[in-house]
């Protein structure tokens, strides 16, 4: 009689492993490795006989062959933080992405940072790297509830499984299942049974029903620090854009780039770079400070009055430190105590800044006159200490005498 051949193998995850190798031997994609690293296949075979009398003899058992799943590297989903406006000058900010594993274990990660500057110069990206995500998958289907089942890693220890720690919310691993975050709470492995069970730090909600071999891979945040570049000359605004890129190392093991293919946040971030555009105009009023043109007409004697207006941009960052300076031509004389300044758009004439007089060579307004070479020339000059905002301006006046 035919000798019968037995095959014994422990559970669960037959079905997983038989995808796994179907899709590694047809040269599926490595995201769609669904069986866990570190999980270990172990089967063993006996064979039952009868003697030449006819009678049964006992099982021969063979040796247990074991095969180990191994890393399957993938590129990482990184998420794109939305565009923001900064002033120039204001200091750093950061960038808050979230790095999610897509590989069916741990792996290392090495980021990349691409920063393109446009009407600016000198702007810095950085962030800390490289950083490790860890992942599992699932041993069966995941239902609504607070707890998974995924494969044993072969490490008696239930303070992690697969890299992923057990904590917390704040200190546990943070998975993702179903495109939902959860918080790895409590780890509970049956080696016997090639299992373990994760808790969740809340439920999964009804009508969940995600298929077994569904990679849960890890979340973290990643957290890039910009250093916005300087607007070059003559422009007021200008844009860094920055792009993160998170390459798999395979734990330092080979790669190539179908093996260990990267991933880039899918929509750049623009930083866009402000400075104050502000606009001066300078006229004169023959009349008092009543009118106010670009030129005029007056015959000796006339008093001149004269309205500087700096205005900011509407949407500009705020401009500080207003200060003017104006040299006076030759044949008119400043008068004494004659300053005075308006932040409103809406006092254009001398009469209606009256309540914001300005006392000579006081509080930041200076008159000063230079003797060398002759004729004397004389300089206004007013160092405000005030901000204008965007949409609103400064307004100094002062009058003088023609010769």
């Amino acid at each position: 009689m035919k000798p019968k051949v037995r095959i014994s193998t422990p559970p669960p995850i037959v079905a997983g492993v038989i995808a796994f190798a179907l899709a590694l031997a047809l040269g599926a994609s490595p995201a769609l490795a669904s069986t866990a690293s570190n999980t270990q296949l172990s089967n063993q075979a006996s064979v039952v006989y009868n003697d030449a009398g006819n009678i049964a003899q006992p099982p021969v058992n063979s040796n247990i062959s074991v095969v180990t799943i191994t890393l399957v590297p993938a590129a990482p989903t990184i998420s794109s933080p939305v565009a923001v406006a900064v002033a120039q000058g204001s200091g750093n900010i950061t960038l808050n992405y979230t790095v999610t594993s897509n590989a069916n274990g741990p792996d290392s990660y090495t980021l990349a940072l691409g920063d393109v500057m446009n009407q600016t110069a000198g702007s810095t990206a950085t962030a800390a790297t490289p950083i490790t995500l860890n992942a599992t998958t699932l041993a069966v289907a995941a239902t609504p509830g607070t707890t998974i089942t995924v494969p044993y890693d072969q490490v008696v220890s239930n303070a992690t499984i697969n890299g992923l720690v057990a904590g917390a919310v704040g200190t546990g691993s943070v998975v993702v299942i179903g495109g939902n975050t959860y918080t790895i709470t409590n780890i509970a492995k049956n080696g016997p049974a090639n299992t373990a069970v994760l808790t969740l730090d809340h439920a999964l909600p009804g009508g969940t029903n995600i298929p077994a071999n569904t990679i849960v891979p890890e979340q973290k945040t990643v957290t890039v620090t910009v250093g916005p570049g300087t607007l070059t000359a003559g422009n007021s605004t200008g844009t860094d854009t920055i792009t993160l890129t998170g390459t798999p190392t395979n734990n330092g093991g080979a790669c190539t780039v179908a093996t260990c293919p990267a991933g880039t946040q899918t929509t750049p971030t623009v930083v866009t770079v402000n400075r104050a555009a502000l606009t001066v105009t300078k006229q004169v009023s023959t009349d008092g400070g009543n009118t106010f043109s670009n030129n005029a007409n007056a015959p000796p004697g006339t008093t001149l009055t004269y309205r500087i207006t700096a205005t900011n941009a509407a949407g500009s960052p705020t401009a500080n430190a207003v200060a003017f300076t104006d040299v006076l031509p030759l044949y008119i004389a400043y008068k004494g105590n004659s300053g005075r300044f308006a932040t409103s758009a809406a006092v254009t004439t001398y009469a209606g800044a009256s309540g914001n007089p300005l006392t000579d060579n006081s509080g930041g307004y200076n008159i000063s006159v230079n003797n060398v070479p002759s004729p004397p020339v004389t300089t206004v000059t007013y160092s405000s200490g005030l901000a204008v905002t965007a949409g609103n301006v400064l307004t100094l006046f002062f009058q003088t005498t023609i010769n």
